[in-house]
């Protein structure tokens, strides 16, 4: 399956565009949980989960006892996703940002292992006041991080960032390419 272009119609790209209106409505969810990265997951898959019946794949997440996500072992190591819907549909990871900007790539990185196993991956980036000039640049369209979420978008991996504190009222509240 792997960067195999997917056909963007029938259900599980039906549920990719549910985890996109989910995110879009839950953004105050990332903001204000913006401290730690495991209460952003909490929050997110109680979101996912209060939607499950309008999901047609199987929502499961990391933080739940009775299901885990599918990992995807390379060089030895098992990486997983913070959740899912269903086995191989759609894998979603959540990355908080501060100081440490080396996490996008890593966390990029991860997104192509996931798309070994999954059909589409979410890559979802929340920004703490730290990383104020990765919004900065997000957001003035500079051309190269476009150009390089456009190319991820190409092969199913949708980048999503949304800043962690308030920005300029008028301004875009989340930067993403799902295209």
């Amino acid at each position: 399956m792997a960067f195999v272009r997917n056909q963007r119609r029938g259900d599980v790209w039906k549920d990719v565009q549910l985890v996109d209106s989910i995110i879009e409505k839950n953004i105050s969810t990332f903001t204000l949980s913006a401290k730690k990265e495991r209460d952003i997951e909490s929050a997110f898959t109680v979101a996912l989960q209060s939607n499950q019946d309008r999901f047609n794949g199987k929502v499961i997440s990391k933080i739940q006892s009775d299901n885990s996500v599918e990992g995807i072992t390379l060089f030895g190591k098992k990486n997983y996703p913070d959740m899912s819907l269903d086995r191989d549909g759609v894998a979603i990871d959540l990355t908080r940002i501060d100081e440490d900007k080396s996490r996008f790539s890593q966390a990029i990185g991860s997104s192509f292992i996931y798309r070994q196993q999954y059909k589409f991956v979410f890559q979802i980036f929340i920004l703490t006041e730290n990383a104020k000039d990765v919004w900065e640049e997000a957001t003035n369209d500079n051309g190269n991080l476009m150009d390089i979420c456009k190319e991820l978008s190409d092969n199913e991996i949708f980048i999503y960032i949304i800043p962690g504190f308030k920005v300029k009222t008028g301004s875009p509240q989340i930067f993403k390419v799902l295209e």
